[in-house]
C-alpha cells in the first residue's frame, strides 16, 4: 500500500499517537523499546508542537470560509 503511504504525514492521529505512547514509554526501561519498535522519531515536544499547528491552522481555514460566506450575503 505504497500509494496511501503519504496519508500518515497529514493525520493528527499519527502526532497524537506518537505523543502519548512516547510520554508513556520514553525511559521505561522495557527491552525491547516500544519507541523503537514502533519507529517514531519525531518526539513528544515535536508532537504537541505539530498538533497545536493543527488547530491554528485549521481555526484559521474556518475563519477565512467563514468571512468569505458572509461577504456573499
Amino acid at each position: 500500500m505504497v500509494w496511501i503511504g503519504w496519508l500518515q504525514y497529514i493525520s493528527p492521529i499519527k502526532y497524537a499517537f506518537e505523543a502519548v505512547a512516547t510520554n508513556e514509554f520514553q525511559g521505561a526501561g522495557f527491552i525491547p523499546d516500544p519507541i523503537d519498535t514502533l519507529g517514531f522519531t519525531i518526539g513528544l515536544w515535536e508532537s504537541i508542537g505539530i498538533l497545536i499547528g493543527y488547530i491554528i491552522f485549521y481555526r484559521v481555514l474556518a475563519f477565512v470560509f467563514l468571512k468569505s460566506l458572509k461577504s456573499k450575503i
